[in-house]
């Protein structure tokens, strides 16, 4: 496997005025990782036990990046049987012959005059295309500010909550999101409808229906300090403080945490299963010069 990357760094401070100084440094990251060879094993396809998707989720294959996503492509959601009909090859074929109003549509990537497995396609990566780290210092007299930012972008995770809505399931399911699925012409175009059997395959077919951009910019830390100079005889001086970290996460990603932690195996990362997200931590300490 080969990894390319680059890493892009800046700093400034000043005085701004005798007693305020400002700090900023920025470091912007891109890498990504692209797989040589696997021999015989090619390729490698990655899954759950148990998995209700019969085309697996993943696959590590040669000249493209380990643990990608794979699947079809989604245009839309049926929203009449007369355009699932309406779906047809150059000879006037259905393509998705099960179909029905509120189903999937999935597109002829190949453009053939079937939808199977050829039309199979990477669907992007668990891995984010930039990351970003941004720290901001402000010093006034003995007081002292510090805030510190993560970002990640490019990354896409599989939907855990999604695929417990499929209709064999009986499995927990975050709240509300029902409502968003297709319930009628004109509901959604993008949640399918929740119907047994699922003879379309819109829960058994991996595809980008499942995936979520998990692009997110976090506070990791913002912390308050003053420092008392000559507090007492053999203490040169003393500095109270107080922190708060993973103060806030601005995302629109529609899951519960944004960054999910990584897994030894390839295949597994990047699946939101309802993960812990970080906890917020308030902390007050003291810092003696002696």
């Amino acid at each position: 496997m080969t990894t390319r990357g680059w890493d892009f760094s800046i700093g400034y401070k000043d005085n701004l005025t005798k007693k305020l100084k400002l700090g900023v440094n920025l470091t912007v990251s891109h890498s990504k990782s692209i797989v040589d060879d696997l021999g015989t094993a090619d390729p490698i396809l990655g899954h759950e036990a148990n998995d209700v998707i019969s085309t697996y989720r993943s696959r590590l294959t040669k000249g493209h990046e380990p643990g990608a996503w794979y699947g079809f492509v989604t245009d839309g959601v049926f929203q009449t049987d007369a355009e699932a009909a309406a779906y047809v090859n150059k000879n006037g074929t259905r393509l998705q012959p099960n179909a029905k109003a509120g189903d999937l549509k999935f597109k002829n990537i190949n453009g053939d005059t079937v939808l199977d497995n050829t039309d199979l396609t990477d669907l992007g990566s668990p891995w984010p295309k930039y990351t970003g780290n941004l720290t901001i210092t402000l010093n006034y007299g003995n007081f002292d500010f510090r805030t510190e930012f993560y970002g990640s972008f490019g990354a896409r995770y599989f939907q855990g909550y999604r695929l417990n809505m499929n209709p064999t399931g009986h499995l927990n399911f975050e709240s509300g999101l029902e409502n968003q699925f297709w319930h009628g012409a004109g509901t959604s175009n993008k949640f399918p409808v929740l119907r047994y059997p699922d003879q379309n395959g819109n829960f058994s077919k991996m595809s980008d229906f499942f995936l979520a951009e998990s692009n997110f910019v976090r506070c990791s830390l913002l912390q308050v300090g003053y420092t008392i100079p000559q507090w007492i005889k053999g203490v040169k001086s003393l500095r109270l403080y107080a922190s708060v970290q993973n103060l806030f996460t601005a995302t629109k990603y529609p899951g519960l945490n944004p960054d999910l932690p990584w897994y030894s195996t390839v295949g597994y990362n990047g699946v939101d299963n309802y993960q812990a997200i970080p906890s917020r931590t308030f902390l007050v300490g003291v810092n003696l010069n002696l």
